[in-house]
């Protein structure tokens, strides 16, 4: 196995990697993103000094902490299938039912696929069955939080 000799410089890009990761993960740990004000902007100026893997390091943090607004998003939720079916189930004499039960996972593991429904109705119904039991729900979704180290404190 052979060992690679760094240059300097990417001793020094591996050292900040190590110290960029080191305090991402304590903050991902420690920061509460509750106690950030949604639309909030916050200048930051910070220096982090201290030693990685023995190597000194002083580095500089000037930028701004940008905390979007949260946003409503709409999206649809399918109602239970186990639930559904039961309910479908309960409707079919307990034979048929049984047989239904077993013949099905059979058909599919060898035929690859679900047999089509012999009256096409009964697909049609099925679809519109499902599109109507489909509930729309709307959720808040909380708002980015990004760092701009572009944006030079005052």
């Amino acid at each position: 196995m052979t060992t690679k000799r760094l240059t300097a410089e990417a001793r020094q890009a591996r050292t900040l990697n190590v110290l960029w990761a080191a305090l991402a993960s304590y903050a991902g740990k420690h920061q509460d993103r509750d106690a950030l004000e949604a639309g909030g902007r916050h200048r930051v100026a910070v220096m982090v000094s201290g030693d990685v893997d023995g190597q000194w390091v002083d580095e500089e943090l000037t930028g701004e902490l940008l905390v979007n607004h949260d946003q409503a998003c709409a999206s649809s939720v399918a109602p239970d299938y186990a639930r559904l079916v039961a309910l479908l189930l309960e409707e079919i004499p307990v034979r048929r039912r049984l047989r239904l039960v077993g013949e099905l996972p059979a058909r599919l593991r060898t035929e690859g696929e679900l047999p089509a429904a012999e009256d096409p109705d009964n697909g049609r119904l099925a679809e519109e069955l499902l599109k109507n039991l489909r509930q729309q729900k709307t959720t808040t979704r909380r708002g980015s939080v990004r760092f701009d180290p572009q944006a030079a404190p005052e």
